[in-house]
């Protein structure tokens, strides 16, 4: 379960920050932050985060199939170098 903290700005208006933070096997996993002018937005925003972490797989790492950085770079720079060629 997540907190609401009351915080105020430098404005000194009021902010309301939901957070969650999530532990397994003694180690926090994932911390979410999300600050919000009215409290009842932040507690909605944070029952809705939690619900969708709670399905299955929701803490599962990134798809490891998926092409590094650099080899999307190097692709890129190739079709837009063949590109130019062509005109």
């Amino acid at each position: 379960m997540g907190n609401i903290l009351q915080r105020e700005r430098k404005d000194e208006s009021i902010g309301y920050a939901a957070v969650i933070r999530l532990k397994q096997g003694g180690k926090v996993v994932l911390t979410e932050t999300k600050t919000f002018d009215r409290r009842q937005a932040a507690v909605t925003w944070m029952e809705e985060r939690e619900r969708e972490l709670a399905q299955p797989g929701a803490l599962e790492p990134a798809q490891r199939d998926a092409p590094r950085l650099s080899a999307v770079i190097d692709r890129h720079i190739r079709d837009a170098s063949q590109r130019h060629r062509r005109a």
